[in-house]
């Protein structure tokens, strides 16, 4: 796969989620400017997979940061 569109792909993956949906349009914005910060600053290096696996952990960490934990949706 083409790395270089690992950004797009994952945040299509993303925005079709039900945590996004869960999250309020203020911490949307703040989560799309971590990966162009993360992006300016040539964070995300590596194959497609490896990008793909570094996304994951800064939108994991992102939503553990908003209140989501184990599985369960802060109230």
């Amino acid at each position: 796969m083409n790395k270089e569109v690992a950004v797009n792909d994952y945040v299509n993956m993303v925005q079709a989620s039900w945590t996004w949906h869960k999250l309020t349009k203020e911490e949307r914005h703040r989560f799309m400017d971590l990966l162009i910060l993360a992006q300016e600053n040539k964070e995300l290096k590596g194959t497609y997979e490896q990008r793909w696996s570094t996304l994951t952990l800064m939108y994991t960490a992102f939503l553990k940061g908003c209140g989501y934990t184990d599985g369960t949706w802060r109230e």
